[in-house]
């Protein structure tokens, strides 16, 4: 490793929902863009051939129609915590994504928004890994690369995203 920067994202707190957490898109982007510049800087000599990412699980980022990216979730994110009694079959969600559904599960905070802000649901195309995300930034190509099956909406069968 030649050289390695990192920065604190700020979280923001949602009034629809008591314990949510989201973070803008922009000023991470901004970050990232200013932080791989320093890591060039620190290291003239070498030429990049090729960037990667990574998040923490279960965090998302939601794309629009328009093809702009909405809003970030971390995976501190509890926005559907108030539906999580309603899944019931945690067998077949768990033979579909691989995953036990919990408080932070993709899909509860995707309920979430459905549930209390139909005015971001409705500009919803699609929704990614945060670090799929930084790949659809840098290509404007949604890729199903790095962590899709840590979001618990991929089904491991079909290898596709649930329609939620």
């Amino acid at each position: 490793m030649l050289a390695l920067e990192s920065s604190v994202i700020q979280y923001h707190q949602d009034a629809d929902f008591p314990d949510s957490h989201f973070f803008q898109l922009q000023p991470i982007w901004e970050t990232i863009i200013q932080l791989a510049k320093e890591v060039l800087n620190q290291a003239p000599d070498v030429e990049a051939l090729a960037v990667s990412s990574t998040n923490q699980r279960q965090g998302i980022v939601l794309l629009g129609r328009d093809g702009n990216s909405l809003i970030g979730f971390p995976h501190i994110e509890n926005r559907g915590l108030e539906w999580e009694s309603d899944m019931k079959d945690f067998d077949k969600v768990y033979g579909l994504t691989g995953r036990w559904i919990s408080t932070r599960f993709s899909a509860l905070k995707l309920r979430g928004v459905k549930e209390r802000q139909p005015h971001i649901r409705e500009k919803i195309s699609a929704f990614t890994s945060i670090s799929d995300w930084v790949g659809y930034e840098c290509t404007g190509k949604l890729v199903f690369a790095q962590l899709v099956s840590k979001m618990g909406c991929f089904s491991k069968q079909h290898k596709r995203t649930i329609k939620i």
